[in-house]
């Protein structure tokens, strides 16, 4: 049995306040989420603004990547593919370079 690709999102634009728990509840909404961190100034404690959410499966990935921006903690961020498209299989690549101009509302249920 073949060992599950798991996905990595760039998110950036965060808040400061943002934190892995609301990561997660944000991009569950897309898919099972694997992983989620935000990256921290060491000698500060604040965080840098930005961060990765590993995602499940490239279609929990793919539904996330089709909004342009997200809000989090009242704030617009955006999100890139993280993984490096090498490692992507053939049939998946350059598919996700025109995401359309959406916004996703944490309050917004996504089916």
């Amino acid at each position: 049995m073949a060992a599950k690709q798991a996905l990595d999102l760039f998110v950036y634009s965060l808040p400061w306040t943002a934190c892995k728990e609301v990561l997660v509840k944000h991009f569950a909404k897309f898919g099972p989420v694997v992983d989620a961190h935000v990256v921290y100034d060491w000698s500060t404690g604040l965080s840098k603004g930005y961060g990765f959410v590993t995602m499940e499966s490239f279609d929990s990935m793919k539904k996330a990547m089709a909004y342009k921006y997200h809000t989090i903690d009242g704030r617009e961020v955006r999100i890139k593919m993280s993984t490096p498209n090498s490692t992507l299989p053939e049939e998946q690549k350059g598919r996700l370079d025109n995401t359309p101009s959406r916004t996703v509302d944490p309050d917004d249920s996504i089916n």
